[in-house]
């Protein structure tokens, strides 16, 4: 069974017009909100999680779309951000020369090591409907894109 989106879904989550940059500047910009709702206690820690996560194996799947996740200390309760970045995407995964245009970052508590597959599990359905992933992709607002997530029944 899929996990509801709207239950992690909230405009303060939703990042509109994400810059590129290096991986790691990437990755500041998704767990922002989290730190500042708090269920991310060490930004650094959580950054230096998903880093050594990206370079075991890239997150980005084959439509250019990322999933950074990371179990980690410094999770107290699974949280996710929404990236939707510039027109055409920023570069994220060194060794793929496609553009991502969509992120889905998940921050994942040590304690809980497997809280997250429902979670995403519903973020990948979503994705494998292009139409659905555009019309994210245009959202106006992030209280748009929020709804237009939460409203997935995956």
């Amino acid at each position: 069974r899929s996990m509801l989106l709207k239950n992690f879904m909230k405009a303060d989550r939703v990042i509109l017009g994400l810059e590129g940059g290096s991986q790691e500047q990437i990755l500041r910009t998704l767990i922002a909100p989290m730190v500042q709702i708090g269920t991310v206690t060490d930004p650094d820690q959580m950054v230096a999680d998903l880093l050594r996560r990206e370079s075991e194996v890239t997150t980005v799947i084959d439509n250019g779309i990322a999933f950074p996740h990371a179990r980690s200390n410094a999770v107290r309760a699974l949280s996710l951000t929404v990236g939707i970045a510039v027109e055409g995407g920023v570069s994220f995964a060194s060794a793929a020369n496609l553009k991502t245009p969509l992120f889905f970052c998940l921050a994942i508590p040590a304690f809980a090591p497997t809280a997250h597959m429902r979670l995403l599990q519903s973020l990948a359905l979503f994705s494998r409907e292009m139409n659905r992933v555009e019309r994210l992709l245009q959202s106006a607002t992030p209280a748009a894109a929020a709804r237009y997530l939460g409203n997935f029944k995956g």
